[in-house]
């Protein structure tokens, strides 16, 4: 059976991204764009997992958070949070009212997928592979520290036993090390206590806990991943079992044993004999092990090779699939309010921008009026040189580095949207997120998309808008065009 999984958000592209991420996997999925709506939905079908969205119309997601959680139906449905809010006030509020993780735009495709994938099965029988292990765990908070041993471990938690009676539902910060490739990473991570029982070994008390993730980030998700794929058990069963276990291993000892000197001498040569053949043949056996430990090693390193290939191809695919979604939803749009609002979506979910507008160019006074300032009658001007690359359709990039020591109305980013060969209007780019540090191949990508199909979805945006409205100008400016 399917998984459900419950998509809350007011943005139409984020909503369409979600699920373009999500569709190769085996789930059931609804969607909402406000709290409310999001609420009943929540109660006809119980889905397996939500994706709530914090800002949004009617009933943000804070009130639902509270809702879902004194909800006796509804409590135990997993809820991740997923916002622009990347600051740790509005992570701390969403945690402390009962979301078990969250995650920041602009989104990292794989994230997502393990997230969805470690917590939608929540209900149902645990289906995220883990691995028997046996190291030690560090955790805790402000002054209260404590210690423990991992016995198996998964991309969404761990089981822990420890002789620390801490406190359930309690969220605490993990840090431990799991091997890769011949030595250790440290992996630290935010974890809660799902769950708690008391046991004894002997005369001491002990805890199992079982601990969920919170916001493993990539890299850690990365070594787990990895130390779980990596199962070499049955190899290294064969390998150091003793003889006298195997299937092929005869008995030289007879059954029925009489007790003569001559039986037990020939017993003894016998003895013998198998020990000078196990000899002759213990260096053709440790020179055939070396070759088939260096062998599987180099079939390891191909196959992770090979994985982070597939990994990358994947995440490509990913990517031009979301493309080919924002490009899709901003030539769908009938009004130029419409075309504001997905761009909009776009530059803040996709690229990752915190502050931003949308200019139109005025070619009589050669000046930028906004789409987005209510006060549209105000008029804007960049440098000269900016300007000027920008008429040539040329994207305006400043260096990431030098980005915290600019002026707040300095532009940052600078997008042309171009017509043919004419600057209709450009996006402009004040600030990131935080947790943006780098400009990445795709959002890059992104922006020479919305440069060139830009000015077309704005001018068709405008058009259909007019024609709404039953505006004749409409007409003849369509005539103007095809003259033109």
């Amino acid at each position: 059976m399917k998984s459900v999984i419950l998509l809350v958000d007011d943005s139409k592209v984020f909503l369409e991204l979600e699920k373009n991420i999500l569709s190769d996997q085996e789930y059931t999925i609804f969607e909402a764009r406000n709290g409310k709506v999001a609420l009943e939905l929540a109660k006809t079908h119980h889905p397996d997992l939500i994706l709530l969205d914090i800002n949004m119309p009617v009933m943000n997601g804070f009130e639902l958070l509270v809702l879902l959680k004194n909800d006796d139906r509804l409590r135990n449905i997993p809820v991740i949070v997923v916002t622009t809010r990347g600051r740790e006030t509005d992570v701390e509020y969403a945690l402390k009212l009962g979301a078990d993780d969250y995650i920041t735009k602009p989104i990292d495709n794989r994230t997502l997928i393990w997230k969805v994938a470690s917590l939608s099965d929540h209900v149902k029988k645990r289906s995220t592979p883990r691995i028997p292990l046996d190291i030690e765990i560090d955790f805790g908070k402000a002054d209260d520290h404590f210690t423990g041993i991992i016995k198996d471990l998964s991309i969404g938690g761990a089981h822990i036993v420890t002789s620390e009676n801490v406190k359930k539902l309690e969220q605490y910060e993990f840090v431990f090390s799991v091997p890769f490739e011949g030595g250790y990473r440290p992996i630290r991570t935010m974890g809660k206590i799902i769950y708690k029982a008391k046991s004894s070994t002997g005369e001491q008390e002990t805890y199992d806990l079982r601990v969920q993730f919170i916001n493993l980030n990539r890299e850690a998700l990365f070594f787990i991943e990895n130390l779980i794929n990596k199962d070499t058990h049955s190899l290294a069963s064969f390998l150091f079992t003793s003889p006298s276990q195997r299937q092929d291993y005869h008995n030289t000892v007879a059954q029925n044993r009489q007790p003569s000197k001559q039986i037990l001498i020939n017993e003894l040569d016998s003895l013998l004999d198998e020990f000078y053949y196990i000899e002759s043949i213990k260096s053709q056996f440790l020179s055939k092990y070396d070759l088939l430990k260096n062998h599987l090693k180099e079939v390891q390193l191909d196959f992770n090779e090979l994985g982070q290939r597939y990994s990358q191809r994947e995440e490509d695919y990913l990517s031009l699939s979301n493309l080919f979604v924002a490009v899709y939803q901003l030539f769908t749009r009938n009004t130029v309010s419409g075309f504001s609002n997905v761009l909009c979506d776009i530059i803040e979910n996709l690229v990752g921008a915190e502050k931003f507008e949308l200019f139109l160019y005025i070619p009589e006074t050669g000046t930028f009026k906004s789409l987005l300032s209510p006060d549209q009658t105000k008029k804007h001007t960049f440098a000269q040189a900016i300007t000027e690359q920008l008429h040539k359709g040329e994207l305006y990039l400043t260096d990431m580095d030098q980005i915290k020591s600019r002026l707040d109305q300095e532009p940052v980013i600078a997008v042309p949207l171009m017509l043919n060969n004419d600057l209709l209007g450009v996006i402009v780019i004040f600030s990131f997120l935080p947790q943006i540090t780098k400009m990445s191949d795709v959002t890059l990508q992104l922006l020479e998309i919305l440069s060139k199909l830009g000015g077309m979805a704005l001018i068709t945006a405008h058009l259909l808008d007019k024609m709404n409205s039953s505006d004749k100008s409409a007409l003849s400016l369509i005539e103007s065009l095809y003259k033109s």
